[in-house]
């Protein structure tokens, strides 16, 4: 038994020397130096330096670049001269029931030919109102009889009166002489814009003297 004591002992030597020489037989463990601890503080303080450094960019509101396109979209450079209002042309119905054997112009065409010469008159291209009037009452004197009343030679000689730079009185006088050949009397409208535009012919003549 103390054979078997002393056995045991032994074992638990041997065990305790062999842990000890595995031990030692493993590698060191390294520790950083202080110098590379040092290198790496002073790498990080440049680090926090340079980005100290760097610009600063300063952002826009979102309000200021709104404001700045909504002005841009808005701004506009205003007109030197000024628009004239839209004056609606109305035509004169013609009846079904008169007769157009001496009419080269169907309904449609003869209703064309006046619109357009009615927005010539109103835009003042008076030259080319003028031969429509004449090509109308060519082609279709029965017709221009009806149609070609008072107040359509009214709106020739106001056309004129009214024109620009300075109204055109040799022109609306001349008109009103020819109602006679048209057989159209005239109207006291027709007195009141041959006044009216007298008037504006003095004082144009006037402030350009």
């Amino acid at each position: 038994m103390l054979s078997a004591a002393l056995t045991l002992k032994g074992n638990r030597t041997t065990l305790a020397c062999t842990r000890l020489s595995s031990f030692r037989s493993l590698p060191a463990l390294r520790y950083p130096s202080r110098q590379r601890c040092r290198y790496q503080s002073h790498s990080t303080v440049a680090i926090e330096e340079n980005t100290h450094t760097l610009p600063h960019i300063h952002s826009i509101p979102v309000n200021t670049v709104r404001a700045e396109a909504d002005q841009a979209l808005h701004s506009y450079t205003p007109l030197s001269g000024k628009l004239e209002p839209i004056r609606i042309v109305r035509l004169p119905d013609v009846k079904p029931n008169e007769p157009r054997e001496s009419g080269k112009f169907a309904d449609h065409q003869l209703a064309e030919q006046m619109a357009v010469m009615y927005a010539c008159l109103n835009t003042g291209d008076m030259e080319r109102a003028r031969r429509i009037f004449i090509t109308l009452h060519k082609n279709n004197p029965d017709d221009m009889l009806i149609l070609g009343n008072i107040k359509m030679h009214n709106s020739f000689i106001e056309s004129y009166m009214n024109a620009s730079p300075s109204p055109r009185t040799k022109d609306a006088l001349k008109w009103f002489e020819s109602l006679s050949k048209y057989k159209v009397k005239p109207d006291l409208t027709s007195f009141a814009i041959l006044i009216r535009g007298f008037i504006k012919y003095v004082f144009a003549t006037v402030i350009h003297a």
